[in-house]
C-alpha cells in the first residue's frame, strides 16, 4: 500500500503530522538545509531554522501541499471543522546550531518504516542525503546458527516450513564424535504453533514468555537465568528415531494460553536497550550454546508485528518468508522484504551478500502455477527485494507443494513423521542444513618438502587461471565457480528434467554455463558440479543442439564430439547437423519464413535424430526415447549470432517461438526431452 504523494487527505490527528514529518525527514536525519530540528506535540509543532522564514514555508508546503496554511500558521487537520495544528518557528544562529541528531533507532518498524534505501536515487535537490544510522550488531565468533521463519499472513504454512527444516538437520548423517541437536523457539505470542504440539512428556516448564521476562529481570543475573532454562529444557527434550545424539529442544511461546494474555515483557522492551538493541538474538544465542545446538530455529509473529521485529532485522539471522499465492499475503510480504531491503542497503557489501533472505512460495499445485497469480506473485516479490549490482543474485526461491498430509498435524511426533512427505522443500531444507557444515576442501598436491609459494608466485598462477578463463569461447576450463544461481538452477531440477530460459547480459556467463552442460555429458554430471544430488530425476545426455560460431576449433570438435557421444549414448546411429547445415537451415527459414516456427524447431530438433516433421518431428523424438528408456537434455547458445537482427519480424517470431520451447516442453506426454536456452 503506497503511501500517497499529496497527503492532505491523510492529516487527521497532530499523529499524522508527525509521520508526514517522519518520512520527510527520514525519522529526523535528513532536513533540508537550515533547518535544524522539527519537534511534534500534540498541541503543536515547533520548527528550529536558521534559513529565511519564506524557505521553511516553502518546505512545508512541498511536505504537506494544500493542508499547510501560512495565513493561518498551522496545518489543516480533517477531523475538525476548522482544525490548525499550529507550528511555530524558532530562528536560530546557523554558527552555533546543535547537529542534527542521528541517535541510531531501534529495530522496530515504527523506526525502520522511514528508512531510506540507500541503493535508490538520492532524495531531491537540497536535501540532504543522509539517513539514520543502525547500531549494527557484533558477530557471532562461535556457537550456533540462528534462523527465522516469519510470515505476512497466518495460515500459510510457516510453522511447517521451519519444522521441516529441523528435521532435515535433525537427520543428517552422523559422523564419528558427531550430534544433531536443534532448539526451536515458539516466538509466536499471539498464536503459538509449535507450542500446541508439545504432550505432557515433551512439555517443558519454561516459556519463551518467561525468558523474556528473565532477561529483562534477571532474578540474579543473566548467565545464572540462562543456566536455569537450558536446565529445564533439557529435561524435556526429543530424542529423534530415538537417537540419543539426534536431540531435538523446544521452547514454547506459553505454558498456557492464558499466560499470553497479559503480558508486561515484550520484545519491543528488549529491542528498545540503549547499548544493546540487539540482545534479545544474543540471549537465544546464548541458550543456544550452553544447549550444545548446532541450530536455533525461531518461529516468529506473523504480520508487522514488533513481537518479531527485532529478530527480523537482526543480520545475523537466516531469514526465511513463507507465502502463499494469494494477493494479501504477497502484498504484505512484499512490504517486509522492501524494509528489509531498505535495512541490509546500510550493511557493508559482505554482510549484505550474506544477508540476503529466502522465500519459501508454499502449499503450491501444478494447476496454481499456471494462474496470473504465480506470474504476479514471482515478480512482485523479486522487486521488493532487488538484485544489487555487487551481487549475483537477490532473493533464494523456494517452493513448496501442497499437501493435505500437512494440514491436520497435532502433535510434534506426527510432525516429525510426515514433513518429508513435502519433498520439494525437504530437499531444499537438506541444502540448507548440510551447507551448515560443509567445509571448502584444501587443495595440497604440493609435496611437504616443497617451499610454500610466495605471493608473487601465487598472483602469477591467479592471472594464468584468469587469462585461461577470461573468455568461454577460447577457454577448455573443466572447472566452474559455483555461484547461487547455478546451485538454485541444479536444486531446482533435480526432481525433474530441466525447462528453462537462462538469460543474462553479455559477459554473464552464459556460454561458459554452456560449455560446462556440455563438458558434463550427462544432467546428472552438471548436478555434481553445482553441488547438487538427483532426487528421482533420470540421468540424461546432453545434446548441444545450437552454439556459437565464435568457438576456436578445439571447443567446436568437443561439441562436436559431445553429439556423438550422446547419440551413441541413446543407442541413436543417426548423424547430427553440423553447424554449417544449422545455419543453412535458419538462413533458408529467415528468407522465407514458415507458417509456425515452432514446427521449424521441432524439425531442426528432431532432425539432429535422424527423425522429420512427417514422422512427427518432437512428439516422435520424444516416443523414441521413452521407448529406449532415454532422456536428453537440448542446449542452445549463440541465438544473437543466428539471428544478427532481432527486430526483424522473422527474427522475432523464430526468438519468440525458441524461448517458448522449454514450456512447450510440458506438454509432451511422459516427457523425457529437457532444454536450457541461453540468451542474452
Amino acid at each position: 500500500m503506497p503511501y500517497p504523494k499529496a497527503i492532505p487527505e491523510r492529516l487527521l490527528t497532530w499523529l499524522d503530522v508527525e509521520r508526514a514529518f517522519k518520512r520527510a525527514t527520514a525519522l529526523w536525519s535528513a532536513f533540508p538545509p537550515g533547518i535544524h530540528a522539527v519537534r511534534c506535540y500534540s498541541d503543536g509543532a515547533e520548527i528550529e531554522h536558521s534559513s529565511a522564514l519564506t524557505d521553511v514555508h516553502g518546505w512545508l508546503k512541498t511536505v504537506f501541499g494544500r493542508a499547510w496554511q501560512a495565513a493561518q500558521g498551522g496545518i489543516v487537520l480533517r477531523a475538525g471543522a476548522t482544525s490548525i495544528y499550529p507550528i511555530s518557528f524558532t530562528a536560530i544562529n546557523a554558527g552555533v546550531a546543535e547537529p542534527v541528531s542521528n541517535t541510531p533507532p531501534y529495530p522496530l518498524w515504527r523506526e525502520v518504516a522511514y528508512l531510506r534505501d540507500l541503493t535508490d536515487d538520492l532524495p531531491s535537490e537540497g536535501t540532504e542525503a543522509s539517513s539514520p544510522a543502525f547500531r549494527m550488531p557484533s558477530p557471532w565468533l562461535e556457537g550456533p546458527h540462528m534462523a527465522s521463519f516469519h510470515s505476512f499472513k497466518g495460515g500459510v504454512g510457516r510453522t511447517t516450513a521451519l519444522m521441516t527444516y529441523a528435521l532435515a538437520r535433525l537427520q543428517m548423517d552422523l559422523r564419528p564424535g558427531k550430534s544433531l541437536r536443534v532448539l526451536v523457539v515458539d516466538a509466536d505470542l499471539e498464536a503459538p504453533g509449535v507450542s500446541l504440539w508439545l504432550d505432557d512428556a515433551n512439555r517443558p516448564e519454561v516459556s519463551y514468555l518467561q525468558f523474556l521476562e528473565a532477561m529483562h529481570y534477571p532474578p540474579d543475573s543473566v548467565d545464572s537465568s540462562l543456566d536455569y532454562f537450558a536446565q529445564a529444557l533439557r529435561k524435556t527434550s526429543v530424542n529423534v528415531e530415538g537417537n540419543p545424539l539426534r536431540e531435538l529442544f523446544v521452547l514454547p511461546a506459553a505454558l498456557s494460553l492464558s499466560d499470553i494474555q497479559d503480558m508486561p515483557v515484550q520484545p519491543g522492551h528488549l529491542a528498545r536497550n540503549p547499548s544493546n538493541p540487539w540482545i534479545l538474538t544474543d540471549h537465544l544465542h546464548a541458550l543456544g550454546r550452553r544447549l550444545r545446538v548446532d541450530v536455533v530455529l525461531i518461529d516468529l509473529r506473523a504480520g508487522l508485528s514488533e513481537f518479531s521485529s527485532s529478530v527480523l532485522f537482526d543480520p545475523r539471522v537466516d531469514h526465511f518468508f513463507v507465502t502463499t499465492v494469494a494477493r494479501q499475503a504477497v502484498e504484505g510480504t512484499a512490504t517486509v522484504l522492501e524494509r528489509l531491503h531498505a535495512f541490509n542497503s546500510r550493511l557493508p557489501a559482505a554482510q549484505r551478500s550474506d544477508a540476503k533472505p529466502s522465500l519459501v512460495l508454499s502449499l503450491l499445485n501444478d494447476d496454481l502455477r499456471k494462474l496470473p497469480d504465480y506470474a504476479y506473485a514471482v515478480d512482485r516479490l523479486n522487486t521488493a527485494y532487488p538484485v544489487a549490482e555487487d551481487q549475483s543474485s537477490g532473493l533464494e526461491w523456494l517452493e513448496a507443494d501442497f499437501s493435505a498430509s500437512l494440514m491436520s498435524i497435532s502433535a510434534l511426533g506426527q510432525a516429525l513423521d510426515v514433513l518429508k512427505t513435502s519433498l520439494r522443500l525437504f530437499k531444499h531444507a537438506q541444502d540448507w542444513a548440510e551447507s551448515l557444515d560443509r567445509i571448502e576442501p584444501v587443495q595440497n598436491d604440493t609435496p611437504a618438502q616443497t617451499t610454500p609459494a610466495t605471493p608473487r608466485e601465487k598472483a602469477r598462477r591467479l592471472e594464468e587461471v584468469c587469462r585461461t578463463m577470461q573468455f568461454a569461447e577460447t577457454s577448455d576450463a573443466t572447472d566452474m565457480l559455483v555461484t547461487e544461481p547455478l546451485r538454485k538452477l541444479g536444486r531446482h531440477f533435480v526432481a525433474e528434467l530441466p525447462h528453462l530460459v537462462a538469460v543474462g547480459a553479455k559477459g554473464a556467463g552464459k556460454t561458459f554455463t554452456f560449455l560446462q552442460l556440455c563438458r558434463a555429458g550427462s544432467w546428472h554430471g552438471f548436478l555434481a558440479k553445482v553441488e547438487s544430488q538427483p532426487d528421482g530425476v533420470v540421468d540424461a545426455g546432453v545434446f548441444p543442439a545450437l552454439w556459437s560460431g565464435q568457438f576456436v576449433s578445439s571447443t567446436k570438435q568437443q561439441i562436436i564430439q559431445q553429439q556423438k557421444v550422446c547419440l551413441e549414448q541413446l543407442g541413436c546411429k543417426a548423424k547430427p547437423l553440423s553447424a554449417t547445415a544449422i545455419s543453412r537451415a535458419i538462413d533458408k527459414a529467415r528468407q522465407t519464413p514458415p507458417a509456425h516456427w515452432d514446427d521449424f524447431w521441432d524439425d531442426l530438433i528432431a532432425n539432429h535424430f535422424g527423425l522429420n516433421s512427417e514422422q512427427g518431428g518432437l512428439a516422435a523424438l520424444n516416443q523414441w526415447l521413452n521407448d529406449h528408456h532415454q532422456s536428453v537434455v537440448l542446449v542452445f547458445d549463440g541465438v544473437e549470432e543466428a539471428f544478427p537482427d532481432p527486430t526483424a519480424e522473422s527474427a522475432r517470431a523464430a526468438i519468440e517461438s525458441l524461448l517458448k520451447l522449454p514450456d512447450r516442453l510440458l506438454d509432451l506426454p511422459s516427457r523425457s526431452i529437457g532444454a536450457v536456452v541461453f540468451v542474452r
